[in-house]
């Protein structure tokens, strides 16, 4: 078998009524010599059933195509690393199971990525919703590097599965996933590759369909787990930067301010936490661009006084807890 083009990794957990659509998404592409690695996660339901189901409607794919059993559930960044580890492919992405590609989506980022001789190759996506969907567009500049500089004003995402990488970016650079961090593993992935790429490259016109589904660990993040994961995972890119020529501060600071941006939503307000917890990056509020004034101006109150913070929240507590009433009634 000829080295595939591309490797896709494609984790499994609790997706049956997902897992068809993305697997035929998968399936279908125009690019020839993708290597597929769904990575079962030892999932509970009938997923993988399904996927078998798929799969023999698309005999051509069965020579490229693995299923992988972890032996104990593992979590998202293990699975993600075995993934990688497994992969032979020239280029890596990723592809969660809950959600598709278009037909030339593949095709289109392997080309970008000889064409351009790219590390990197981003594409945009959709968020889809069970009542809206939503174009999403990512920027790139090169070097990528300036994209580390410039991310707390700019619309840098930092998912994997939008972003084609040269497996040996990954590979040489020892850039792994750690695990227990299952939120924001994709983050501390992102920002080392940034650091080493030499170039990024960009497709418009084909898109990556991101679900939002109500029950996924992402949606579901605003909570003290999940806090402490993306805590672990600034920590972890703290270490990264510690020896890295440059100064990171800023970057640094922004991830830290996004962990806890949580502690000042209106279902997890808690004002008097959100100042204590990584006080240290206050200092650069007015430096990220990326965030709204709104977000700005409660950071800012919180900082001199988290009663003040209350306050200038308070409407918005009030709608908040409107809009919880309402919804508790229609449900009964």
């Amino acid at each position: 078998m000829l080295q595939p083009k591309v490797s896709v990794i494609v984790p499994i957990f609790k997706v049956s009524q997902y897992i068809e659509k993305c697997a035929i998404s998968l399936f279908e592409q125009t690019l020839d010599d993708i290597e597929y690695l769904f990575i079962d996660d030892c999932s509970p339901d009938n997923s993988v059933d399904v996927l078998q189901a798929v799969l023999n409607k698309y005999p051509q794919r069965r020579d490229y195509t693995r299923i992988i059993r972890m032996n104990v559930n593992s979590g998202t960044s293990v699975v993600r690393a075995l993934g990688i580890k497994e992969a032979k492919g020239e280029y890596i992405i990723h592809c969660d199971s809950d959600d598709w590609v278009d037909v030339d989506y593949f095709e289109k980022l392997y080309k970008e990525a000889i064409k351009e001789n790219a590390d990197i190759v981003i594409g945009d996506f959709i968020r889809e919703s069970i009542n809206t969907t939503c174009t999403i567009e990512t920027e790139v500049c090169n070097p990528p590097r300036l994209m580390l500089s410039e991310m707390c004003n700019r619309s840098f995402y930092c998912m994997l599965w939008n972003k084609l990488m040269r497996r040996p970016l990954l590979i040489d650079n020892a850039i792994r996933l750690k695990p227990g961090i299952n939120m924001w593993e994709d983050v501390l992935v992102c920002l080392q590759a940034f650091y080493f790429a030499k170039r990024i490259g960009k497709i418009e016109g084909s898109y990556y369909h991101y679900r939002v589904n109500p029950e996924s660990y992402t949606v579901n993040s605003a909570n003290e787990c999940s806090y402490w994961q993306r805590k672990c995972c600034v920590v972890e890119l703290e270490k990264f930067f510690a020896d890295k020529e440059g100064d990171w501060s800023l970057l640094l600071n922004y991830w830290k301010m996004l962990a806890k941006l949580y502690l000042l939503l209106p279902a997890c307000f808690n004002p008097y936490k959100w100042r204590n917890e990584f006080s240290e990056a206050a200092i650069d509020i007015d430096k990220m661009g990326a965030f709204s004034e709104k977000d700005k101006t409660k950071m800012k109150m919180a900082v001199r006084s988290p009663l003040l913070c209350v306050l200038y929240t308070m409407p918005d507590m009030v709608v908040f807890q409107a809009k919880r009433i309402v919804k508790s009634i229609m449900r009964r």
